[in-house]
């Protein structure tokens, strides 16, 4: 990452977890300042099994999420952290998703599970959790 693109990053000393860190992005993405950028939110660990390591990047913004492969039941996902199934929007089968009126805690708590969930997205060896970087995307 470019240290002067770099919106969060864990673990770096600022947070005690993943999902303090994402959620911290999310309070600073959604600054008026911010307004119109593109972020990517890099998730990276190991798979379920330890095999193998994992980095995940999805898109972000304007309050819509975009992943690189479709994610299957992301209204279940978003049910299973206690978000209401009305509130998410899917498009373009499941490559994009939005939380209506998210707040930043519930938009971590969203993408934390996708991490964990569709994507099975688990610590580094010896690690506390998995490792969360959020940085602008100046190509967009």
């Amino acid at each position: 990452m470019n240290s002067s693109s770099i919106v969060v990053e864990y673990p770096s000393g600022e947070f005690a977890t993943s999902l303090e860190a994402i959620e911290a992005a999310f309070v600073r993405l959604r600054s008026p300042q911010y307004a119109g950028r593109s972020a990517i939110l890099s998730g990276q660990g190991q798979e379920g099994s330890g095999e193998h390591y994992r980095f995940m990047e999805v898109g972000f913004r304007d309050g819509i999420f975009t992943f690189e492969t479709p994610v299957a039941d992301l209204v279940a996902l978003a049910g299973s952290v206690g978000l209401a199934r009305s509130r998410i929007i899917v498009l373009d089968g499941g490559l994009k998703a939005s939380i209506e009126s998210g707040t930043p805690g519930e938009l971590a708590l969203f993408l934390d599970r996708v991490y964990r969930s569709a994507f099975a997205l688990r610590p580094f060896h010896g690690e506390r959790d998995y490792a969360f970087g959020a940085e602008w995307d100046d190509s967009k």
